[in-house]
């Protein structure tokens, strides 16, 4: 029997948006701004079933095609510094399987008048995939939506 593989990589992934700190840091924290920019592309989905956006809080959530959300994903609030630091850890799960589990840390920093956000996820695949390249995957698409629902904000 081969006992199942665990593999571990970490993403750092920097963007720059023309915007305050604080309305990024909102855009966190408001789960319709995230079920908005969080799915990677238009035919994906996310639906918070909960969310409880504190330090201790949980967040559980469906996400995948549109219709068929059947990736279930929790998250539970590690430390948060309001406009500065939200610390997150991240369980993927399907049909009841743990996928991965992955520590999430999103820095937020004065640029000027933007906002300079550095999101690092260290993240541990527990079936042996390549969870790490669809976790790329799918940060960098949300982060480039999330410069466009600042966009819509801010219009």
């Amino acid at each position: 029997m081969t006992e199942p593989t665990a593999i571990h990589a970490t993403l750092t992934l920097d963007r720059l948006y023309d915007a305050a700190p604080g309305r990024v840091f909102a855009a966190w924290a408001d789960p319709g701004a995230r079920a908005r920019w969080g799915a990677p592309t238009p035919r994906h989905e996310i639906v918070f079933l909960e969310t409880d956006f504190r330090v201790g809080g949980r967040d559980f959530s469906c996400c995948g095609l549109v219709g068929d959300p059947s990736i279930a994903v929790e998250a539970r609030y590690e430390d948060i510094v309001e406009g500065r630091r939200i610390v997150f850890t991240e369980t993927v799960l399907h049909q009841g399987v743990r996928l991965s589990v992955s520590l999430v840390t999103v820095l937020l920093q004065v640029e000027g008048l933007a906002t300079r956000l550095t999101l690092t996820c260290q993240i541990t695949a527990l079936d042996g995939s390549d969870m790490a390249a669809g976790a790329r995957s799918g940060w960098t698409a949300a982060l480039g939506n999330l410069a466009a629902e600042l966009t819509r904000e801010a219009a």
